[in-house]
């Protein structure tokens, strides 16, 4: 059979026809026609001319008459039409093919700039086309994957065989499946999983093919997997703490539980709607409202909502409970739109903070009976001393025994102090002062000035019993020695706090002669002054006596001795 001949040979042929006609002019005759299709037609037009004379002439080359000249030009411009159209067709055929080849570089360029593997394969199983990122799995390039199988390049035999035998399944059945599988890379031994999409179609030769398309999820189960390890933990951490959990949408009012939520309360979830509804119906009328102005601050304040309140649970009991929760996503204009928390049972803890509570005010009780026992037992004693004074006709010992009921009822007054305060561990030493110095003006001299100026300074028991003697002491010594030449008595107390952790000190000034020079107080003899010293060490504190215009004597107490 001949070689059908292309539009461009044909063109050709007939250009070349064409020229040869172009440089004979107007008179075909002239014209040396090569053999070609187009010269051969314009033959058979001169040979049908001739025929209608009697003489043949051999030679195309003789001169033709005017009728076969017509005929002649007519077959002329009858090929340039034709020559026309084919070169038109010609230059139609060469732009599709070179957009064809641009859609082919465009469609190769996203096959390969896929992340995904592309294939297509045979119905054999071999590769008729893959794409760079499978190329590069099988450490290879694309031209070279095709003609052949998965096991000209993977060192897995079984891995291998299985995308094999699957794709061949699949052609079989001519459905298309959607596969999980796994790929080893021979290089770095990894093991990637993908989502296959594998479609089988027929090829132009009737026999099936198949187009694989699968997608990298390995980082997407490893995710997947994080989150769900993520969610266990909190599951665990969860169950262990008892929680009841509850996701709150704030916009539709849907709310969810989990399942410790239900468990605590006594319901099932099918027994609820599913609704902000089931909160509100467990809640006692008389706390309703404070609960939701808590909520109110959390969503519109950000304030975090804490509340320990009571719910109903489904049998009609009361439970006590401890809510948290806060906003967790807000819209852009910056409106709530969900609210997330749990809530604990804290039924057994405030059964057993109410027995704390409860024993805590018996003590309390009890501890200020003891303080008032005490205080009374002191005063007796005071009492006791006054009346032995009064008996005592020696005027020395009278007012060593008068001295004694001030030291008692000093101490009396501390335990008068507790026995009223709400603390019943500390005492406001700056009250105390006032208070003693206003009694003991009122005994010792009536006619003294005496100008307290007290902070607020917290002493515990322990504390308050040794500095409260302290003060009786050098208050009353400066009461009885620190009259100025004119006879006026003005005396200073000063409690002054040292910072914030506690440290304070306390003096006592007057504008009397003062002590002797040679005095050493840690030697005196006199029993003030003695008590003094030993009380100062008690409480590690220090001593300062300044002898100027008077005398000034200063305690001084760190917070790291007397805390």
């Amino acid at each position: 059979m001949a070689r059908a001949r292309s539009a461009s040979d044909v063109v050709a042929s007939l250009s070349a026809s064409w020229g040869a006609v172009a440089a004979a002019g107007d008179d075909p005759r002239r014209a040396d026609l090569p053999q070609c299709a187009g010269a051969g037609g314009v033959r058979a037009v001169v040979a049908s001319s001739r025929g209608k004379h009697t003489s043949r002439v051999a030679n195309d080359r003789a001169a033709p008459d005017d009728e076969t000249v017509r005929a002649l030009q007519a077959a002329l411009h009858e090929a340039r039409a034709r020559i026309a159209v084919l070169q038109q067709e010609n230059d139609a055929f060469k732009e599709n093919e070179r957009a064809s080849q641009a859609q082919q570089q465009v469609l190769q360029a996203v096959l390969d700039e896929s992340p995904d593997v592309i294939v297509v394969k045979d119905h054999e199983g071999n590769f008729l086309l893959g794409n760079k990122t499978v190329a590069t799995l099988y450490g290879t390039t694309p031209d070279e994957m095709v003609g052949k199988h998965d096991g000209d390049f993977s060192a897995t035999p079984e891995q291998a065989a299985f995308f094999r035998q699957n794709v061949l399944r699949i052609m079989a059945r001519m459905e298309t499946e959607v596969v999980l599988e796994t790929s080893t890379d021979d290089t770095t031994g990894e093991v990637r999983s993908f989502r296959s999409i594998k479609k089988p179609f027929r090829g132009p030769d009737g026999l099936p093919r198949i187009l694989v398309i699968a997608h990298d999820v390995t980082d997407l189960q490893r995710a997947q997997a994080r989150v769900a390890e993520s969610e266990q933990r909190l599951q665990y951490v969860l169950a262990a703490t008892g929680e009841g959990v509850w996701d709150w949408n704030l916009k539709t009012g849907a709310l969810a539980h989990n399942q410790r939520w239900y468990d605590l309360l006594g319901y099932r979830e099918e027994d609820l709607t599913g609704t902000q509804h089931d909160f509100e119906r467990c809640l006692l009328d008389e706390e309703r409202a404070a609960i939701f102005a808590a909520i109110d601050d959390c969503t519109n304040r950000g304030v975090p909502y804490r509340q320990e309140h009571s719910m109903r649970r489904a049998d009609g009991t009361v439970l006590r409970v401890f809510d948290r929760g806060d906003v967790v996503e807000r819209d852009a204009a910056g409106q709530p739109l969900r609210m997330v928390g749990s809530f604990a049972d804290i039924s057994a803890q405030v059964a057993a903070r109410e027995v704390i509570t409860r024993s805590l005010r018996e003590k309390e009780t009890l501890l200020k009976e003891i303080h008032h026992r005490v205080k009374n037992n002191l005063q007796i004693i005071s009492s006791l001393l006054a009346l032995q004074a009064d008996t005592v006709g020696d005027d020395r010992t009278r007012a060593l025994l008068l001295e004694s009921v001030a030291r008692v009822r000093s101490m009396a007054l501390i335990h008068q102090k507790l026995y009223v305060a709400n603390d019943l561990s500390h005492i406001d030493f700056g009250d105390y002062a006032r208070t003693l110095s206003t009694e003991l003006v009122s005994t010792l001299a009536p006619d003294a000035h005496v100008a307290v100026h007290a902070d607020s300074v917290e002493l515990t028991v322990e504390q308050a019993v040794p500095c409260g003697l302290m003060l009786n002491e050098l208050l009353t010594n400066a009461l009885k020695h620190g009259r100025s030449a004119d006879g006026r008595l003005d005396v200073a107390v000063t409690l002054q706090a040292q910072g914030e952790d506690g440290a304070f000190s306390l003096t006592i000034s007057d504008h009397g002669p003062g002590l002797p020079p040679d005095l050493d107080i840690a030697r005196s003899t006199s029993l003030g002054l003695k008590l003094v010293h030993s009380l100062v060490k008690q409480v590690r504190g220090v001593l300062e006596v300044e002898r100027v215009e008077g005398t000034r004597m200063r305690v001084r107490l760190d917070a790291e001795h007397h805390g």
